[in-house]
């Protein structure tokens, strides 16, 4: 699969390169590795978003059949972090599953991130305006992007050090 990408990026990419350099071809190995991840993690994110647009429209005019979910009562199942951990040994074998690793890790990065997210609503609710701490939060993420990569890695810690449980209100 990553021979075939990288036969299909080639010419994108020769016309978009004024020279050939001996980046050009690390460049194109490189987005070759990782565009099957990214392109998941794209259709992810998008069906999610518009799944969160839909439902707050129809909960605005009444038409919901059900009840809008709670992010901050969001739990991942058990499972998957056997399969960050598989992914992650794939990683070291290298070869094919590298590059499987590799993409299932990035994968991954969503429900991590949606975790994180669950942790961070429950700690505004900590706060005497939970929504301005949360609105200021998701346009730091959406203008810079790397707060997500944060929110990802406290959706990792969450499970195993119970960080909802911490920040609950009493």
């Amino acid at each position: 699969m990553e021979a075939a990408l990288r036969e299909v990026l080639a010419p994108v990419l020769d016309r978009r390169a004024e020279e050939f350099s001996p980046q050009h071809d690390e460049l194109l190995s490189s987005i070759a590795f990782i565009l099957p991840g990214i392109v998941s993690t794209s259709w992810m994110v998008m069906t999610v978003t518009n799944g969160c647009l839909a439902q707050g429209l129809l909960a605005r005019f009444g038409a919901s059949w059900r009840p809008s979910p709670d992010l901050a009562a969001l739990s991942l199942p058990a499972w998957i972090m056997m399969v960050l951990a598989v992914a992650a040994a794939a990683i070291l074998v290298g070869g094919t599953a590298r590059f499987v690793g590799v993409n299932v890790m990035i994968v991954l990065a969503v429900p991590f991130c949606l975790a994180g997210l669950a942790v961070l609503h429950t700690l505004a609710r900590r706060f005497p305006r939970p929504t301005v701490t949360l609105v200021t939060f998701y346009v730091l993420a959406a203008v810079f992007g790397w707060p997500l990569l944060v929110v990802a890695l406290l959706g990792l810690l969450d499970s195993p050090l119970g960080l909802r449980r911490r920040f609950a209100q009493p």
